[in-house]
Formats: C-alpha cells, sequence, structure tokens
C-alpha cells in the first residue's frame, strides 16, 4: 500500500513538472518575452513547483555535470569526445573563467 502511495504521487509530480512548462506566459515584456517581475507569474500553481524542481537541475548541472564533463575534457582520446564536444568544453571553460575573473556577467 505504502509503495502504490510513493509510486502515485511520483507519478502526480512527473505529471505536474511536465505540465509546467504550459504555465501561462501572460505577463511577459514589450518582446514578448516571459518576465518575473510580475509577482502573479510566479504564483501559477504548475510553476510553483516547477521552479524548485528547475533549480535543482540547475545545481545538478553546474555543481556536478559540468566539472565531471571539465575533468573528462583533459584525456578527450580516452573518453572518445569528439572534436565538436572538445569545443564546446573549451568554450564552457573559458565562459567561467571570465566570469570567476569578474570580466563577464553570468546572465548577458
Amino acid at each position: 500500500m505504502r509503495a502504490r502511495i510513493v509510486c502515485a504521487l511520483v507519478i502526480g509530480l512527473v505529471a505536474v513538472g511536465a505540465l509546467g512548462g504550459c504555465a501561462t506566459q501572460q505577463w511577459t515584456n514589450n518582446e514578448g518575452l516571459p518576465t518575473a517581475s510580475n509577482p502573479e507569474y510566479l504564483f501559477h500553481p504548475l510553476r510553483l513547483v516547477t521552479l524548485p524542481i528547475y533549480f535543482a537541475g540547475n545545481v545538478i548541472q553546474y555543481g556536478l555535470v559540468e566539472p565531471f564533463y571539465f575533468a573528462l575534457a583533459k584525456s578527450p582520446e580516452a573518453v572518445g569526445l569528439s572534436t565538436e564536444e572538445q569545443r564546446y568544453l573549451a568554450d564552457r571553460q573559458a565562459a567561467w573563467e571570465k566570469f570567476l575573473a569578474g570580466e563577464r556577467k553570468m546572465v548577458e
């Protein structure tokens, strides 16, 4: 019984998370892009569920995945990175170096 409840909760969370991308975009800036300056934009029920998931995804991406990729980039032949992947990782490393040196804002 307990496993069924957990399974139903996980399925519900995944469904709401997937539908969170469909949350209304009616609060936009002049270019038509969504903006969080209006509190009603953030208080959409589906968006309230997906914002913590989005935050967790960013923490995993930039805290775990990218450093792992940077470690792999030191021996590209051993792990089979293509030339395109090597160029992408070099660009990402250069962007991080500029950001950490204070030369570049994170969002431009």
